[in-house]
């Protein structure tokens, strides 16, 4: 049975990763995941370079509190109530006028994402220059399954909900996304825990 080896939440969308030893699962999402987005001042996408800094930032939750840090730069306590001083940290750190923005509690913050280690080593294999679960910024890492077994998978059932797996064709394997069921919406949170087994459902046969 496949087995969640590792939590991941992005509490802002780009930066690091926050590993969890357990976490709420809601129709919003992981608690905690992606609830920070920083954004062009113009409205435009972040360039190749500026996404590539903003992927070094370093976040920390202390308690209520949530912190970045990145090298050369003071650290930075994320207030809601401050959102223009997150803006200008960025800014500085980026080198273009850019707003840090506070997602609203109802807003959804998109499907979870996973990869699988025996995939992730699989594909390794065939590189010239190994890659790490990072490049995939996956919310779940699972274990026990064979390579590529979740290319057959239709649902994943974890923590009492069924969840429908999305094909990302245009994503490197072994990435794939887990898209919530509408009947989660409005139910109480459900925990997840590293270690827990999870059921899937495969797709039918063509």
């Amino acid at each position: 049975m496949p087995r969640i080896a590792a939590l991941l939440i992005y509490p802002v969308e780009g930066c690091r990763a926050v590993r969890v030893k357990s976490c709420g699962l809601s129709a919003r999402g992981l608690d905690g995941d992606r609830r920070w987005r920083v954004n062009a001042e113009d409205g435009e996408a972040l360039g190749a370079e500026q996404a590539h800094t903003l992927g070094r930032v370093w976040v920390e939750q202390k308690g209520a509190e949530l912190w970045a840090s990145a090298p050369g730069a003071d650290r930075l306590l994320l207030d809601p109530a401050a959102v223009d001083a997150a803006g200008a940290w960025f800014t500085r750190l980026l080198s273009r006028p850019v707003r840090c923005v506070r997602l609203a509690d109802g807003q959804s913050g998109g499907p979870l994402l996973a990869t699988t280690t025996a995939s992730l080593a699989a594909l390794n294999q065939t590189l010239a220059r190994s890659v790490t679960v990072d490049l995939f910024h996956p919310n779940l890492v699972l274990e026990g399954t064979d390579p590529f077994a979740e290319d057959r998978w239709a649902t994943v059932q974890v923590g009492g909900v069924r969840c429908a797996v999305a094909a990302h064709p245009h994503t490197l394997r072994p990435h794939f996304g887990v898209t919530l069921t509408p009947a989660l919406t409005g139910a109480a949170t459900v925990q997840l825990r590293a270690g827990q087994g999870l059921d899937v459902g495969l797709r039918e046969p063509p």
